[in-house]
């Protein structure tokens, strides 16, 4: 009988027996071939513990393909991984329960214990403690981009990816070339004020290159004023950081986006087009992007179908989230982009690139 091994070709790898791969792939592989044998069914699939074996991108790559590959199943995993959870972030279909264990009260040496099942939000650090997970816990990559806060994060995520589908294109094959999250870098969210904490500049605080590899800054100009401390502190993270740094020209990475992109966002707000006037980049990239809307695109605020303003009390836009979430559904190509935009994500990619020369991609 003839070698009936399995082989596996990666990219533009040598093609290989399975057993000669690694763990991770060889876990990924067992777990993905019954959701392949079935996968025009409708499953309740139970996994325990699927990031076994699995480094923190493959978990990433689990994950997405039982989201997009197969999303007529329902999945329940248990999991000890923080990965997987920093994971949920991304994904709207999710939803995350903390399980703890509490022995019941009684006079027994050997006392019978329950679970309590809590179903918890994305911004509960309660599982993670659960799970003991301490700063120690985080796998380093080999660069970090700063940005401000989620939507900075989902919106320069998708960025990337678009100008990766412009480079290599769009197809399974071509994104084994394509640059990726956990593996090549990671995002770190600095939640705008909070990055004074942080030693860019020599001062006192924690060592940010020491502590999280080499970096790339990215910071909202905000409106700084000349003269002002935000403004001095911004010339001195150019001089010490020069091309790693990038303080936005624009007040924030939502006024980054095309006249067409928001009025499309508004539109899905079930804005009538006859009820929004016409603007440019030009109009608003310095100007609070909430406030505009309410006073410079809606002809008339009060009639306006969604119940909420768009604005914060401080001018930004209310529920970035869901604006966000809605922006990028409207960006299907990098073309699509405003020119600002495009320049940017070309900086970040470059500087990916560079931090992992022997990895074979970008």
């Amino acid at each position: 009988m003839g070698d009936t091994s399995l082989t596996v070709k990666i990219g533009d790898e040598e093609e290989q027996k399975i057993h000669n791969l690694g763990d991770g792939i060889q876990a990924l592989l067992t777990l993905a071939a019954p959701l392949f044998d079935r996968e025009n069914e409708r499953l309740l699939v139970f996994i325990e513990e699927p990031e076994l074996f699995l480094h923190p991108w493959l978990q990433r790559v689990l994950l997405e393909m039982l989201c997009k590959r197969f999303p007529n199943h329902q999945y329940f995993l248990t999991t000890h991984s923080n990965h997987f959870l920093d994971l949920t972030m991304d994904a709207e279909s999710v939803s995350v329960f903390a399980f703890e264990k509490e022995l019941e009260k009684s006079e027994s040496k050997e006392k019978p214990a329950r679970y309590i099942v809590t179903n918890v939000s994305r911004s509960d650090r309660r599982p993670l403690e659960l799970l003991g997970v301490r700063n120690s816990s985080v796998l380093l990559t080999n660069c970090t981009i700063w940005v401000e806060g989620i939507t900075d994060r989902r919106y320069i995520a998708h960025w990337l990816d678009l100008y990766q589908q412009s480079l290599h294109g769009a197809t399974d094959k071509s994104r084994s070339k394509f640059l990726k999250e956990d593996l090549h870098y990671s995002f770190v969210e600095y939640s705008g004020g909070n990055i004074t904490h942080w030693s860019f500049l020599d001062e006192s605080g924690p060592d940010v290159d020491r502590l999280c590899g080499k970096l790339f800054l990215i910071a909202d100009s905000d409106g700084a004023k000349p003269g002002s401390a935000k403004e001095d502190r911004h010339r001195q993270l150019t001089e010490k950081l020069k091309e790693r740094f990038v303080r936005l020209d624009v007040r924030e990475i939502e006024n980054l986006l095309t006249p067409a992109c928001i009025r499309l966002v508004l539109v899905d707000y079930k804005e009538k087009e006859n009820n929004l006037n016409s603007f440019s980049l030009e109009d608003y990239e310095k100007q609070a992007l909430g406030s505009f809307i309410e006073e410079k695109i809606l002809k008339e605020p009060k009639k306006k179908e969604r119940d909420a303003s768009y604005a914060e009390k401080s001018g930004t836009i209310s529920d970035k989230v869901k604006f966000c979430e809605r922006a990028v559904k409207h960006m299907a190509s990098f073309d699509s982009l405003s020119l600002p935009a495009q320049e940017l994500t070309k900086k970040i990619h470059k500087f990916i690139v560079d931090q992992n020369p022997n990895s074979g991609i970008g």
